[in-house]
């Protein structure tokens, strides 16, 4: 599997197929059900020089999971706790202390024309 322009993507042969998949849908409840996490603790979220970013950090040290949401998104799950347009974004990264799993909780809109 090999990404081109953020879309999934697969290479058979000479041939690229990209493959157009449908975010899962999900609320935050079942996101944290997801990756086994009973209550997000979120601090705000520090960049390189120490100063404080628009992001909500969650970590667990145990497991070196990360899960960010931006501060706008975490004002809207709290107005609205039900809220189902939620997808989560994965990537391993690379921190001081060695690798490890980041989660990003965004907010998908719908589309405008679906054809």
């Amino acid at each position: 599997m090999q990404s081109t322009n953020s879309r999934p993507s697969l290479i058979l042969g000479d041939e690229l197929m990209i493959l157009h998949l449908k975010p899962i849908i999900m609320t935050l409840t079942e996101i944290k059900s997801k990756l086994n996490i009973p209550t997000l603790e979120l601090n705000t979220a520090k960049d390189a020089a120490g100063a404080s970013t628009e992001w909500m950090r969650h970590w667990n040290n145990d497991t070196r999971e990360a899960v960010s949401i931006h501060k706008d998104l975490v004002a809207d799950i709290k107005a609205n706790p039900g809220l189902s347009s939620l997808g989560l974004q994965t990537e391993t990264r690379t921190g001081e202390k060695g690798d490890y799993t980041a989660y990003r909780v965004v907010k998908f809109k719908p589309a405008e024309v679906t054809i």
